[in-house]
């Protein structure tokens, strides 16, 4: 450890300021700071801070010399680049130039041509393609009978609206006196019984036409064009057989057994229940509904079970103001009408609250409350956006019709386009 005197000499050589006031313990801190150690005085041979400082200075001199030089570089190289760019573009550009030049002398020697001959056309010559600058004319795509029957049905009942009344319209579903399911006469073609097919079976036997030909003979064939083309009776069948498969109770009773094709039908059997339905306009909480009244007389069924009549509300929202309606309110009602004449919407079964037997629904879902929201089979806030949005009311309408071959007339004729 260095004595007082040694360590005055050391701070006078390096020259401490306030070296006279400072003490042992202070002179040590002072000069291990000066020379960068906090813990002890550092050797003789070890150099000082100042000539450090010198060396890191001439270090930082050379990266900035450095580094000017090598920007300099950089922008001799983009400015070299620039140079090559503009050439070629002006190279290409002149190149590009003389082919149009070109083509357009072609172009106006063949008009001035045709100009000679008199044969020019009326509309001009396009320079650049040579032809005539008459447009096409375009076709205009024939819209098909469901679409404008049901325009025609929108148009009506928009008009009705206007008028303000309560009314709009009314649908009776009555009993009528052929009560039979048809097949339509356009899709059956009459075939002898010579040319049945080899492999067609009999839908009731199921064993061939051909291995009976005694019970068969007298009997009238027919070939259906619905059928598919890789069906086994090749839409071969007896008519007395259809006509079974028709008055069959089960859900496949309109469509070959054989290559579940959907039979035409020009006529549906009807099933009660039968009643009327009526369409007002209804005003609630700054919403106009359409609200569909429906009432079904009671009777006896087939099976001599005696049932009720009953009355049923359903409600279409279809805008803020009475004489505006909107087109998926519209598309809902006719899809509501339509399952309603085809007698989709109800049917007698026992009722899964009461569990009675009795007029119950047929698996349609309607609103049958203008509020109250899911749980009350209403509507919420905005009933008008609940109803168009996506995975709203409408569109587990349409998919729900599309399950009892109820379509929308978009779709129907899509159909009849294929």
């Amino acid at each position: 450890m260095p004595s007082l005197s040694e360590l005055k000499k050391q701070a006078t050589k390096y020259k401490i300021k306030g070296r006279s006031k400072l003490n042992k313990q202070g002179l040590i801190r002072a000069l291990a700071t000066y020379h960068g150690s906090a813990t002890h005085i550092p050797k003789k041979s070890r150099k000082p801070i100042r000539k450090r400082r010198a060396s890191r200075k001439k270090s930082r001199k050379s990266r900035k010399k450095r580094r000017k030089s090598r920007k300099k570089r950089r922008k001799s190289r983009k400015a070299s680049r620039k140079k090559s760019r503009k050439a070629s573009r002006k190279k290409s550009r002149k190149a590009s130039r003389k082919k149009s030049r070109k083509a357009s002398r072609k172009v106006k020697h063949k008009a001035s041509r045709k100009a000679r001959k008199k044969k020019i056309c009326k509309y001009g010559i396009n320079p650049s393609t040579g032809k005539c600058n008459k447009k096409p004319k375009t076709v205009k795509r024939k819209s098909s009978k469901i679409l404008k029957s049901y325009t025609l049905w929108a148009n009506i009942i928009k008009i009705k609206v206007r008028k303000k009344g309560g009314h709009v319209i009314s649908v009776e579903r009555n009993k009528t006196g052929t009560n039979t399911a048809i097949i339509d006469s356009k899709t059956m073609t009459a075939v002898p019984f010579s040319k049945v097919p080899a492999a067609a079976l009999s839908a009731v036997m199921w064993s061939p036409y051909v291995d009976d030909p005694e019970d068969f003979k007298k009997d009238k064939f027919v070939k259906l064009s619905t059928c598919a083309k890789f069906c086994s009776n090749k839409g071969g069948f007896a008519v007395s057989e259809l006509q079974d498969i028709l008055n069959m109770d089960s859900a496949k009773n309109r469509q070959c057994p054989f290559c579940n094709e959907k039979f035409d039908m020009s006529h549906e059997k009807q099933r009660p229940p039968f009643g009327k339905l009526t369409v007002t306009v209804v005003h609630h909480n700054g919403t106009f509904f359409f609200e569909l009244d429906f009432f079904m007389p009671g009777g006896v069924s087939k099976d001599g079970q005696k049932y009720y009549n009953r009355k049923q509300l359903a409600y279409i929202p279809y805008g803020r103001t009475q004489t505006k309606t909107t087109k998926d309110s519209l598309l809902a009602l006719w899809l509501l009408v339509q399952a309603w004449e085809k007698g989709k919407l109800f049917t007698l079964g026992t009722s899964v609250t009461h569990g009675t037997f009795g007029i119950v629904f047929g698996g349609i879902h309607m609103k049958s409350r203008m509020d109250g929201g899911l749980s009350n089979h209403g509507y919420g806030a905005d009933p008008v956006n609940e109803l168009s949005m996506k995975n709203g009311v409408l569109s587990s309408l349409i998919s729900e019709c599309a399950a009892v071959d109820i379509f929308t007339p978009q779709q129907q004729s899509e159909f009849d386009a294929q």
